[in-house]
Parts: C-alpha cells; sequence; structure tokens
C-alpha cells in the first residue's frame, strides 16, 4: 500500500514539473512570433502639430518609409491644439504594444514639460525611443530694420529695447523661449521688451512680411518661401549650416556661440514599451538615416538625418528638459 502511495506521489510530481515545462516552452514561442510578426496592423503616428508643418513632413516621411519597409499601412494623424498636450495624452493612454506612437519633437517633450505648468503627466512617463531627423532653425527679421546680422539686432535691443517688438505663439515654445534667451543673454531684461503673442504661426509669419514685428524664430522650411519672395532678412541659424542659405551665418560664425539649440525630430511612445519593439524602430530608423533617398528626400524639406539610439536618445532630452527649465524660470514662465 505504501509502495503504491509513493508511486502515485512521484507520478504525481513527474506530472506537474512536465506540465510547467509545457507551458514555459509555449510562451517562449508566443513571445519570439510576437516580436518576428511586429507590425501586423496598422501603425498610427500621432503629430501634436497640424498638417503642412515642419513636425507634419518630417513625420510623412518616416510613414511613407517604414510604409514599404514593412508593408503595413503607418498613417500620419495630426491633432493639433491644447499646446500638443492632447496628443501626447493619446499616446501615453495607448496600449503598449508599438500600434499607436508619437512623432516626438522638443516642443511636444523638452520644452512642454520644462515651461508648462500642472501638466498630467512627466516626461520620464514616457518611452523615448530615438531621433532621426534634425534641422536648422532661422532667425528672422523684418525690411523695415536695416539689420544685416547678429550684431547689429544686439546692438539695437540693448540701445531701443522698448522699441523691439518679436514674435511668439506661446510661452512654452521652442521661438519664445530660445529668443528669450537670447535677449537675456545680452543682458537686457526681456520685459522690457514687446513680446507680440500669436495664435498661429501663418499670423507670425504674415505680421514680420508687413513690419509688424521686428524679429521672429521658425523653422528654415515655414520661413524660406518669405526669404525667396525677399520679404524677410534672414539673421543667424540655429543649430548649424543652412544647405539653401550658405550665406546665412550660424550663431557661432556670429559671435555669439553660447546660444545655439538644435531642433530633432524623433518617437516616443507610452511607457512599459516592449524592448523588442524599441529594437525594431531603432533598427528601422537607424537604415532610414543611412538610406540616400530617404537622405534626399530629409534635405529636399529642411532636414537633415541625424540617428541617435534608444540610450542617447533618452539621456539627451533628460538634460535638455533641465536647461529649458532654467531658461524658463529665469524668463518668469514657470516659478524658480
Amino acid at each position: 500500500m505504501k509502495a503504491m502511495q509513493r508511486l502515485l506521489r512521484k507520478s504525481l510530481i513527474a506530472a506537474i514539473v512536465l506540465g510547467v515545462a509545457f507551458l514555459i516552452g509555449l510562451a517562449s514561442p508566443v513571445k519570439a512570433s510576437a516580436a518576428s510578426s511586429y507590425p501586423d496592423k496598422q501603425i498610427n503616428l500621432v503629430v501634436a502639430f497640424g498638417a503642412g508643418g515642419t513636425n507634419d513632413l518630417g513625420s510623412r516621411l518616416i510613414a511613407d518609409y517604414l510604409g514599404k519597409k514593412w508593408k503595413r499601412q503607418v498613417v500620419v494623424v495630426n491633432k493639433p491644439g491644447g499646446n500638443g498636450v492632447p496628443a501626447v495624452l493619446d499616446v501615453l493612454n495607448a496600449k503598449p504594444d508599438g500600434y499607436t506612437l508619437l512623432v516626438d519633437v522638443n516642443a511636444s517633450s523638452a520644452i512642454q514639460t520644462a515651461a508648462m505648468i500642472s501638466l498630467p503627466y512627466k516626461l520620464t512617463d514616457r518611452t523615448l525611443l530615438c531621433r532621426v531627423l534634425t534641422a536648422s532653425d532661422i532667425v528672422c527679421s523684418s525690411l523695415s530694420r536695416p539689420w544685416k546680422n547678429l550684431k547689429d539686432v544686439a546692438d539695437f535691443i540693448k540701445s531701443n529695447a522698448r522699441d523691439f517688438k518679436w514674435g511668439a505663439l506661446e510661452d512654452a515654445s521652442m521661438s519664445t523661449l530660445n529668443i528669450g534667451m537670447f535677449i537675456d543673454g545680452i543682458g537686457v531684461d526681456v520685459k522690457t521688451t514687446k513680446k507680440v503673442d500669436f495664435n498661429a504661426a501663418a499670423e507670425q509669419l504674415s505680421a514680420l512680411a508687413g513690419g509688424h514685428i521686428d524679429l521672429m524664430m521658425f523653422s528654415v522650411p515655414g520661413l524660406m518661401p518669405l526669404i525667396e519672395a525677399k520679404k524677410v532678412q534672414p539673421i543667424v541659424a540655429l543649430g548649424g549650416k543652412i544647405g539653401k542659405l550658405p550665406g546665412v551665418q550660424t550663431t557661432e560664425e556670429a559671435g555669439f556661440g553660447w546660444w545655439n539649440t538644435s531642433y530633432w525630430l524623433g518617437i516616443s511612445g507610452p511607457s512599459n514599451l516592449p524592448e523588442d519593439i524599441i529594437e525594431k524602430w531603432e533598427s528601422a530608423l537607424k537604415e532610414a538615416a543611412n538610406d540616400p533617398e530617404f537622405k534626399s528626400k530629409a534635405e529636399s524639406i529642411g532636414f537633415r538625418t541625424a540617428f541617435v539610439d534608444y540610450k542617447g536618445h533618452k539621456k539627451a532630452v533628460l538634460e535638455e528638459e533641465q536647461r529649458w527649465k532654467a531658461v524658463a524660470q529665469k524668463l518668469g514662465i514657470v516659478p524658480r
């Protein structure tokens, strides 16, 4: 009897061990299969800005490349408004499976969390996958001012701060913080100048061309039509030389090397995005950055390819947030 009981116990233990091993064996192939099959359906790339702008153009370039590479629909979903908060929330609240992602830029990440109060999330609540594009921004002046370079602008502001009118979209924007940084950096109290707020970039561009403001900073693609039509004067480039405008100095060449920031465009997702999805995007965008056709198309719309992997990108964006926070505090946008 006892021998029979011992035999039954051994059989039961053996069955349990075999069952666990079987389940583990099933689990591993499922995980590998999920990784190898991604993507197996449509991917939505949420953009926190309207159609036709710089961010939208870069997003569509990526979507077109990956759609052909993965043979799946990669759809750009424009969700402008609310300073980018609704778009970011859509992605942060999405399932972390790689099918709803954010086309992220400085303004919707490091600048937003540094210069906006009471946001419903932190920068670290998203997965900063990697970046693939960068671009120079350009500062232009109205033709009503005789300025030819950045020193001319600085000298005028120092002597005529109260007559200096500059365009701003909102406090938590790259252009607003950058112009504010420049004014403060040349030793002038920003509050003594005239900051003119606009609801849309088109209004700001029109005001500059019409001489209603003296200066603004914007993307190269956005300002290029006015530059080519000789309706505004290009003053300086931030983030590197501009291929189409080789005569325009960089801030370093102009003698203001301390004033240099760089626009970037990358991909972010919800927190807890699986490593295999991150690796898939890293690999695809690194390949894109080295693809001659992709590079050529990027350059034609004012971008340069500049791939930065997950670890490097995450580190850079978190550091950038701290720099913008210091600027926002100095300008009185957020409390110290």
